[in-house]
């Protein structure tokens, strides 16, 4: 995943972007970001979750599926390194056995929800 933060200012194009979760050797999938825009301490914050597939569309029983979790305090630049937000993991084929998809949300005042399926 490659997330591109903007300059915010009047004119300018976005700003280099960086990379989240980078891994060539699996599949990423799903990405859903929220931002902290409670009157919190971490009030900007971003929060991302996705999924991660060893092999997308794979039945062989080694491969699997995994929710991640990563966030930035500083707009995006940098991130911090993925965590495991599940210990379960789902197959690789994306049928209903597949651990996919997580939606982050930032309720008052900052703590992170998350919804997974």
């Amino acid at each position: 995943m490659r997330c591109v933060p903007t300059t915010g200012a009047a004119g300018r194009g976005p700003a280099d972007g960086v990379g989240v979760g980078l891994d060539p050797l699996k599949d990423q999938d799903n990405e859903w970001l929220t931002a902290d825009n409670t009157n919190s301490p971490w009030r900007g914050s971003l929060h991302l979750a996705w999924t991660q597939f060893d092999s997308l569309g794979s039945a062989s029983p080694a491969d699997s599926s995994r929710i991640l979790f990563s966030h930035s305090t500083e707009q995006g630049v940098p991130w911090s390194a993925p965590v495991r937000v599940i210990d379960l993991a789902g197959n690789g084929m994306d049928t209903d056995g597949t651990m996919e998809g997580a939606v982050p949300a930032v309720g008052p005042p900052g703590p992170v929800y998350m919804a997974c399926a």
